[in-house]
């Protein structure tokens, strides 16, 4: 999930993105996050969701994982 063009993100927004890790993890899948922005990657540390996904500077880098 590519997200360099979130500028801010909230409660509501976390709570969707741990929603979506495990429904996807659920069904056999992966979620990896891609270029996240200084607020957001401060605010996965904060709340101490930053151990729970996998994250990368890139898309690309994100892309390259899987393989």
């Amino acid at each position: 999930m590519n997200l360099a063009e979130v500028t801010y993100m909230d409660s509501s927004g976390l709570g969707e993105l741990v929603a979506d890790l495990t429904e996807i993890e659920n069904a056999g899948g992966t979620l990896k996050l891609a270029g996240l922005t200084r607020g957001t990657k401060e605010l996965l540390r904060i709340t101490r969701l930053s151990s729970l996904f996998d994250v990368y500077e890139t898309e690309a880098e994100a892309m390259r994982s899987f393989a």
